[in-house]
């Protein structure tokens, strides 16, 4: 998709959406400054890793959109 309309992926970065996955292909992100999106990719990359790691415990959990709200304010306080 991302090769065939451009504009669709421009659209999802319109969110605030900093990071976009494109399934079998590519990471994208985006930042105010070079770091800031260094950061971002290192944490997506530790995430997956985390995921791939832990196969083996079970099932994953994922976490509420309350938790991922709570998340997010504690960590923009920062920028």
């Amino acid at each position: 998709m991302h090769y065939q309309d451009p504009s669709y992926i421009a659209d999802k970065f319109k969110n605030g959406n900093p990071a976009l996955i494109i399934k079998n292909d590519a990471v994208i992100i985006t930042g105010v400054k070079m770091l800031q999106t260094f950061d971002y990719l290192e944490v997506a990359e530790f995430s997956a890793k985390s995921m791939v790691m832990n196969t083996p415990m079970g099932k994953m959990t994922p976490i509420n959109d309350q938790q991922v709200e709570d998340l997010r304010k504690v960590f923009r306080k920062g920028e």
